[in-house]
């Protein structure tokens, strides 16, 4: 309401009412582009969904953090930073959210991702900002902290606060964090630095399931190195380097081949033959899981087509990723490339992790119950390794279980890794499995697992993986290895003493 007063009697006409009705008017425009200016001041800077800041928001902050470092002045610390001034910014990505979106649904998501936000402002102070930078990552500025070691421990509880299960629709879901930290002024001392390096140290932080990790320097490279990588990987598909060797396993009991595992090997143009355990990060950031793992799938089942069709049944087995169990099609895609390649579906088995199979999944669960009635054998990989193995083995419908190389390793000399293994072992054959022991390297291992009753082994003292040619040459000579006997098994605890004279064994 706009109101005209008058400090004594006045004509009032209508030329002079239609003057007062424009101001009015001109006066109610002006508030009303105020309070849409606000509001779209306000959308600018936040997220709609979460309610917290947004990307803009942050660099803001960080860049008003920074000047008031510029020109703080008062008690100075041992490096010379003004008391109150260091700061440090927090980039927090969740860990295999995307599963989660292509499972439950992105509505799913997006209330999970709501439950994520309020943890971590329950986590921080009320003085500390919390955005989401976008997708799923977030990002906290942690303003006058005393010490880097401040920024560490504030990292490691909200890695801890979103490690917690979520209760979602009558399931536990694991929604695990990779946190990045970058402190002002030692890592950065502007907006770009300080992000690029939390950036940086996350992914450092999610290539090693650190939790979290804070930047250095001398891992930077590398860092980049990897995410070139990630570029490179499309290319390497197209021009065929992604290349497979295959390693034997053996039947404990015969000595002979009746398996192999193929294991991808990529023939770089620059950095020339590189491991799985170099690039497999970066298959799983690419975008491009299903491109590698049907790549995978296809020259493995080509080369055991030829083995077959020269009249070697052998078996091969092929590493799946937990993103390949969220493919509908998946089973479907396998059983035509059996047909191709007249490879019978019990010679194939697929390898899962724990990791994989953590989450509750419908969908997970229909995939895996589609590959066993194609006839695959299904086996469950670095068992022992992660957070539900007993659950596994109870849920899933499974063949085969592979003891992990960590206790294979130690099973000689270290009682609690033998023990391990013996209860694998005895608790597989209860409910009917195969047992595989990978990693073995040498030859009082592998007399300790026959004497255990594993039924097949590999590893580089078996032999190295191998190209397919130099496995289809020892296949006519059926891979005949020697048959561990129990002569040959020591005392556990006396093994590692002894010396055993014997060369390679080699198919």
């Amino acid at each position: 309401m706009l109101s005209l007063h008058f400090t004594r009697p006045a004509i009032w006409n209508d030329h002079e009412h239609a003057v007062l009705a424009a101001f009015a008017n001109l006066v109610a425009l002006a508030v009303t582009n105020a309070s849409t200016y606000a509001e779209a001041h306000e959308q600018a800077f936040h997220d709609a969904l979460t309610e917290l800041g947004n990307r803009r928001m942050l660099q803001q902050r960080t860049a008003e953090a920074i000047a008031t470092a510029a020109t703080a002045t008062g008690t100075t610390t041992a490096t010379g930073t003004a008391a109150g001034s260091r700061f440090a910014l927090l980039l927090v990505d969740l860990d295999r959210f995307r599963d989660i979106n292509d499972t439950l649904g992105h509505d799913a998501g997006d209330r999970l991702l709501r439950r994520v936000a309020d943890r971590l402002r329950r986590s921080v102070r009320a003085g500390d900002l919390v955005v989401r930078v976008g997708g799923d990552e977030f990002a906290v500025l942690l303003t006058g902290i005393r010490s880097v070691e401040a920024a560490e421990t504030v990292a490691s509880a909200l890695a801890r606060a979103l490690a917690r299960p979520v209760s979602f629709e009558g399931m536990l879901l694991s929604v695990e964090a990779s946190v990045g930290i970058a402190c002002f002024p030692e890592d950065g001392e502007t907006v770009d630095e300080l992000l690029r390096r939390a950036d940086v140290a996350m992914y450092q932080a999610k290539r090693r399931h650190l939790g979290y990790r804070r930047y250095r320097a001398d891992e930077d490279s590398s860092t980049l190195d990897h995410m070139a990588l990630v570029a490179d990987l499309h290319r390497a598909l197209a021009d065929g380097d992604i290349t497979l060797r295959y390693q034997p396993q053996i039947d404990l009991a015969t000595g002979r081949v009746v398996a192999v595992e193929a294991l991808a090997r990529w023939d770089h143009p620059i950095l020339g033959p590189l491991t799985p355990t170099t690039f497999i990060g970066a298959v799983e950031q690419s975008g491009l899981v299903g491109d590698f793992t049907r790549t995978v799938l296809r020259e493995a089942l080509s080369a055991a087509g030829r083995w077959h069709a020269d009249g070697a049944t052998i078996g091969v087995s092929v590493n799946l990723f937990a993103r390949n169990l969220l493919e509908t099609d998946l089973a479907t895609e396998i059983a035509q490339l059996l047909l191709a390649t007249g490879v019978p579906a019990s010679a194939l088995t697929l390898e899962i992790t724990e990791r994989a199979v953590a989450t509750e999944s419908a969908a997970i669960g229909r995939c895996m119950a589609a590959l066993r009635d194609l006839g695959a054998h299904l086996a469950v990989d670095d068992f022992g390794t992660g957070y539900c193995a007993l659950n596994v083995l109870r849920q899933f419908d499974l063949h085969e279980v592979k003891v992990d190389r960590s206790f294979v390793r130690n099973l000689v000399d270290d009682r609690a890794s033998s023990a391990i293994a013996r209860a694998t072992i005895t608790l597989a054959h209860d409910l009917g499995l195969r047992v595989v022991a990978e990693g073995v390297e040498n030859i009082e291992t592998l007399n300790a697992l026959a004497v255990l009753g594993c039924d097949l082994a590999q590893g580089t003292f078996i032999s190295p993986p191998l190209p397919a040619r130099e496995i289809t040459a020892l296949l006519p000579d059926a891979g005949r290895l020697p048959t561990p006997r129990s002569a040959d098994v020591v005392p556990l605890r006396a093994a590692s003493r002894r010396a055993h004279p014997h060369r390679r064994v080699r198919p």
